[in-house]
């Protein structure tokens, strides 16, 4: 879910320095985060989930401040609204399933 680090405030994706335009739109999805109150990491939770063929999501923690941060950010409500904004400032595609559409589970 997290790609090495970028989403949890690291600065790679893939195990290589982000390339700018992932720090760009990382940066677009902090900010949307941050304006619905909720962490960055646990809308990419719940997104990772929200498709219907999607039935498990292999999640690396090392210790059990990982496994804790976990649990907190899967128990936190996304705002619907959220997800519509996304698919406006094109982070999203307009038929892409987020939690709580039609195509999700």
């Amino acid at each position: 879910v997290f790609a090495s680090g970028l989403l949890v405030g690291g600065s790679t994706y893939r195990y290589s320095k982000a390339p700018p335009e992932m720090v760009a739109k990382t940066e677009r999805w902090g900010k949307l985060a941050a304006k619905f109150a909720v962490p960055l990491p646990a809308v990419a939770l719940h997104f990772a989930f929200a498709p219907a063929v999607v039935s498990k999501v292999a999640v690396g923690l090392k210790t059990p401040a990982e496994v804790e941060s976990t649990k907190r950010w899967l128990s936190t409500a996304i705002p619907a609204a959220l997800w519509s904004e996304a698919k406006t400032a094109g982070l999203l595609d307009a038929a892409c399933p987020t939690p709580g559409s039609i195509h999700a589970r």
